[in-house]
């Protein structure tokens, strides 16, 4: 009989011993984390001629069409190259330049520069221009200063700001002009909207 209660008090103890660790109060656990933030420069896109000039063009055809495309340069004073498909139906007679912009932002970080693809050129003076009265410029190029260095891009491509910032280094801008053989003589001109975002 002794055996019996020394045995259901050595249960009744261990249960007791037991239970308090199982249900402890203040039992935490701790990590340490870490914030982060970058602040980085804005960007800023200015023209600086801000005019794409294919220049005077003498157009000797009637049916068909031939294009004008003017390649983007760090060269200054309408020295861009410029190449006519068919120079005897589609002459240059000089004037032309590229457009110059001006963005800075912060250096190493991703830019992606779009001017939508293409434009048109309306007929001076025209206030509903026709098919005839209308040019289009597409095949858009840029000529930026990465971080690698000089490099040319299409319409939509991105490019990593140099280590100067990009400051006062481009982009310049180019592209093709395609010109009908019913369009007519004249003056033409039209916008394009150039915009710079980081990626």
């Amino acid at each position: 009989m002794k055996i019996q209660t020394s045995i259901a008090s050595l249960v009744v103890f261990l249960v007791t011993v037991a239970t308090p660790a199982a249900f402890a109060d203040g039992d935490t656990a701790s990590a340490t984390g870490t914030g982060e933030a970058q602040l980085i420069a804005p960007l800023t896109l200015t023209a600086q001629t801000g005019v794409l000039d294919f220049g005077k063009m003498i157009k000797n055809f009637s049916s068909g069409s031939h294009t004008v495309t003017l390649t983007p340069s760090t060269a200054a004073g309408g020295t861009e190259p410029i190449v006519s498909s068919d120079n005897t139906l589609l002459m240059l007679m000089g004037g032309h330049g590229d457009a110059d912009f001006d963005l800075t932002g912060e250096p190493g970080e991703t830019v992606q520069i779009s001017a939508g693809g293409s434009f048109v050129l309306s007929k001076d003076g025209v206030a509903s221009p026709t098919a005839q009265q209308q040019m289009t410029v597409s095949s858009l190029q840029f000529l930026v200063l990465d971080s690698t260095g000089v490099v040319t891009l299409n319409d939509g491509d991105t490019f990593v700001i140099a280590t100067t910032g990009n400051g006062g280094d481009g982009p310049d801008f180019g592209g093709t002009l395609t010109v009908n053989g019913d369009t007519e003589t004249g003056s033409y001109s039209g916008s394009f909207t150039v915009t710079a975002s980081y990626q």
